[in-house]
């Protein structure tokens, strides 16, 4: 059974209210809505990110307002679309504030289209909660007005670099990118990681978008013997191309580890078959995670979309929810003091734990785990950090082994 850490322990009954069923009582009276803004990308390259959290949180504005509302005052989405170019952010924060009326604002996806839209939200003193850029700039510039529900970047690689000295302990590594913006960018972030977990590169291997046959890259991969094979793949097919190849030429190091949203995809089993067993990757939220409403809220999603959320959606909903825990315990429905509301909150969601912090250059930044998980059984299964997670780690190969790769000459 899963255990829940200390912290979502001593937060589960401020959470009651957020997570249980929809209480039964009067409909929030509908002529004098509350307007909270959204922005989202529902254009544009990440157009479908932002459908995915528009839902989740549509469906976390229901549950509030079947709940009584906001001290009995309908609760009122307002979209902007923040799609296309970065400017178009600060646009789309401009007529939230200043044509809606909203008392908040939450959502942002793309970091630089949100910092720009920050940065009005800071001008016009009103509070954003950004639920999903992950910028580190986002909350170093000592905005008063705005909050992150997200781990900064810096932070997504802490635990993935502890799992990879305790865990596995891996001395050597390969990687394989995509040549393109993702492909780049991932190459970067495991560079870092590489280097601060001490790890000898022992090959690296680049790919062009749509590239289906990987039997020659992973050949050369396997030469090397690397302990560890770290693949960088944006879109939803290379995964399985990739796992079918390294199965193709057994390649088995003692962990592959994917880099992308495909790795961590429901349906990964199905493209890559057996291929996927054993499969690690990175991600700040399952359906399966330990916190409390969690696969309640995922079991719901599918019910009324057709699909699984991802952490895209976690991020929304539990946004939403912590807007309107501020909103409740507000003591007017200004901006100034739904920001001091937002300040002190102290909550725990489909997300995780919420509560904002300043601590080294941040400032009003969530703090939480990035999560390690892997492929067992056509499951995907959250093994590190280990208060999180939900089932023991496994590698192909049990032993580190000495290779000819990182022998003395």
């Amino acid at each position: 059974m899963r255990q829940l850490n200390s912290t979502i322990l001593a937060l589960l009954v401020t959470v009651a209210t957020f997570t249980g069923p929809a209480a039964e009582g009067a409909t929030p009276d509908e002529a004098d809505p509350i307007k909270v803004g959204i922005l989202l990308p529902l254009t544009g390259k990440m157009a479908e990110i932002g459908e995915m959290e528009k839902n989740a949180f549509d469906m976390a504005a229901d549950r509030i307002n079947r709940s009584g509302g906001i001290k009995g005052q309908t609760l009122t989405l307002v979209l902007e679309d923040s799609g296309g170019a970065y400017e178009r952010g600060a646009t789309a924060m401009k007529r939230l504030i200043s044509e809606a009326g909203v008392v908040a604002v939450t959502g942002g996806c793309a970091s630089t289209t949100t910092y720009h839209a920050a940065a009005v939200a800071q001008e016009l003193e009103t509070p954003f909660l950004i639920n999903t850029a992950s910028a580190d700039k986002l909350t170093t510039q000592g905005w008063s007005y705005i909050f992150r529900l997200t781990p900064p970047a810096s932070e997504y690689l802490l635990p993935l670099k502890a799992f990879l000295k305790q865990a596995a302990k891996v001395k050597t590594a390969a990687v394989v990118f995509e040549e393109g913006p993702f492909g780049r960018f991932g190459h970067d972030r495991f560079k870092r990681l590489r280097r601060s977990a001490g790890l000898k590169l022992v090959r690296q291997d680049r790919f062009e978008e749509g590239v289906h046959d990987f039997r020659g890259i992973l050949t050369k991969v396997k030469e090397r013997h690397p302990d560890l094979v770290y693949m960088i793949a944006p879109g939803p097919a290379d995964p399985a191309f990739l796992l079918r190849g390294a199965r193709a030429v057994h390649l088995a190091p003692r962990l592959f580890f994917g880099h992308g949203p495909g790795f961590i995809h429901p349906h990964l089993p199905r493209y890559a078959g057996d291929a996927a067993e054993g499969v690690f990757s990175s991600t700040l939220w399952i359906p399966s995670v330990p916190y409390p409403g969690a696969e309640e809220f995922a079991a719901r999603y599918e019910e009324r979309y057709g699909s699984l959320p991802d952490y895209h959606g976690a991020q929304a909903h539990a946004a939403l929810w912590v807007v309107s825990d501020a909103l409740k315990r507000a003591d007017s429905l200004t901006p100034s003091a739904v920001r001091d509301a937002l300040a002190l909150t102290r909550m725990a969601t489909v997300f995780g734990p919420v509560q904002f912090e300043d601590y080294e250059d941040k400032t009003q930044q969530n703090r939480r785990p990035v999560l390690v998980v892997e492929w067992i059984h056509k499951e995907l299964e959250t093994v590190w950090p280990a208060g999180s997670a939900s089932a023991p780690y496994r590698f192909l190969r049990p032993q580190h082994k000495v290779h000819p790769s990182t022998r003395n000459p």
